[in-house]
């Protein structure tokens, strides 16, 4: 019995570019052997479209088995990119509430993809416009 794949699914397939399998997913031989050598979620360079590895990555996870397959995956791997979209319910639709540790492991994968406020920032540029002269009548610039 084949499960009818949610929306998110179905886009996160199509941005990949990859040939869907009978599932309507990336092969599960393909998926396993990408996602095998996946250590860090990333966004990669493009090849000579639109498509980003972090979309043939997550199309990769999505296209895992089963919920416990997804879990050892995604659990593992360390997260430097997020996946295409605002609110993506990829998992949710795909795996259901077995994703649960995977989010509730989301405090920890969050502080690779945000900026911290205990993260320094970068030294700002030197403004490239000349100081203002001082002023004797205001006493400021």
């Amino acid at each position: 019995m084949t499960t009818a794949l949610g929306p998110s699914v179905v886009a996160a397939i199509r941005d990949a570019g990859v040939v869907a399998d009978e599932r309507g997913l990336m092969a599960l031989a393909d998926a396993r052997q990408l996602v095998a050598g996946l250590s860090v979620f990333e966004k990669a360079p493009s090849d000579q479209t639109n498509i980003l590895g972090a979309d043939t990555a997550w199309a990769a996870l999505l296209s895992l088995e089963g919920v416990a397959e997804f879990l050892t995956a995604a659990l593992r791997i360390r997260w430097n990119f997020h996946v295409r979209g605002f609110e993506n319910l990829a998992t949710l639709e795909r795996y259901g509430d077995g994703i649960l540790p995977w989010i509730e492991a989301a405090p920890t994968m969050a502080s690779a993809t945000r900026r911290s406020r205990s993260t320094p920032r970068a030294p700002r540029r030197a403004s490239r416009r000349p100081p203002r002269p001082w002023s004797p009548d205001t006493g400021t610039p």
